[in-house]
């Protein structure tokens, strides 16, 4: 539930519109995508290695800040314009 409401589905979905707005070409945009799915993939494998031995609300409360902390600076960088500046 968490996860959906975060948002960052839409922000995985949506990632090449983002990145070619955020003024990226077509292939590395594509390669950005590729990047952070496969960062998406390694964290993911590293949260399981860690859930039993660090524990679930421990690892929730270190992701939800973290994920708060990325989503803010996307608003940031979009709510400011900075995407565009080259």
């Amino acid at each position: 539930m968490f996860n959906q409401l975060a948002g960052i589905n839409a922000i995985l979905y949506y990632l090449n519109p983002i990145f070619a707005e955020a003024g990226f070409n077509k292939v590395s945009s594509d390669l950005q995508s590729v990047a952070i799915g496969a960062t998406n993939l390694i964290f993911t494998m590293i949260a399981m290695t860690l859930i039993d031995k660090v524990g679930r609300k421990k690892l929730l409360l270190i992701g939800a800040v973290g994920t708060a902390t990325c989503l803010a600076g996307v608003a940031a960088i979009f709510l400011t314009h900075r995407h565009n500046d080259t």
